[in-house]
């Protein structure tokens, strides 16, 4: 995860004229992968426990290391979730849900501690449990990160703020359309088309393209790039 925020972070170059930020979403789909992959060991290992009836046996010292182990990971997801919050950042945002895992799934191991010495398939009825809400976690990190990858549209919201920014700057309908964005995580670049009057100069339709760009990137901190057609 480290690894991948340190080359989103680095310069945009010749070959990479967008940046790096993507390398933070691959960050982030590794360690949903990484997620699944404990998973399935989880699941497993606990299918193996029921067909061979075997009961699990705590002492005090690892029940003791699985509270400390809830305490630790949670406070960790939390201070993680607040950083992915304001950065914004999906990779943080996968770190984050990778404590949290470890938390739950050190909750569940808990009550199958004091529950599993007179039910002997609990503990592993818990353990199926907790490699569902794995993948469940790891199925939503991996979703989000490939739909930023692949591009997303648009939001309607940020549509209909476009057509008011339009609106407002050239008094006449422009029928803002055929809207493209892409996500580069350290920026966002947006491409649209609007309708001016045939007899427009062009001139005087590149200031108002020029205008709504400029009131966009204030606004929504998103570089626009508009394209006039003449109606």
């Amino acid at each position: 995860m480290l690894y991948g925020l340190k080359v989103s972070n680095k310069p945009a170059d010749e070959k990479h004229q967008f940046g790096h930020g993507r390398a933070e979403l691959i960050a982030a789909m590794v360690i949903g992968i990484m997620l699944a992959t404990i998973g399935v060991e989880i699941l497993a290992e606990s299918s193996s426990n029921i067909w061979d009836k075997k009961l699990a046996n705590y002492n005090a010292i690892a029940i003791t290391a699985v509270i400390t182990s809830i305490i630790v990971k949670e406070l960790m997801a939390q201070y993680t979730f607040a950083a992915a919050r304001k950065t914004k950042l999906q990779s943080l945002n996968a770190d984050a849900w990778h404590h949290r895992t470890d938390s739950i799934s050190s909750v569940i191991v808990l009550v199958g501690i004091f529950i599993g010495s007179k039910l002997w398939f609990m503990d592993s009825i818990l353990a199926i449990i907790i490699a569902a809400f794995i993948f469940y976690a790891a199925y939503k990190i991996v979703r989000k990160s490939a739909s930023d990858l692949l591009g997303e549209s648009p939001s309607r919201e940020l549509i209909k703020d476009v057509e008011r920014i339009s609106k407002k700057i050239f008094d006449k309908e422009t029928n803002p359309h055929h809207f493209h964005i892409h996500n580069y995580i350290n920026q966002k670049e947006l491409t649209f088309h609007i309708r001016v009057p045939a007899r427009m100069t062009a001139k005087r339709s590149h200031a108002i393209a020029k205008a709504i760009e400029n009131r966009i990137r204030k606004k929504h901190n998103i570089e626009a790039t508009i394209h006039v057609d003449p109606r």
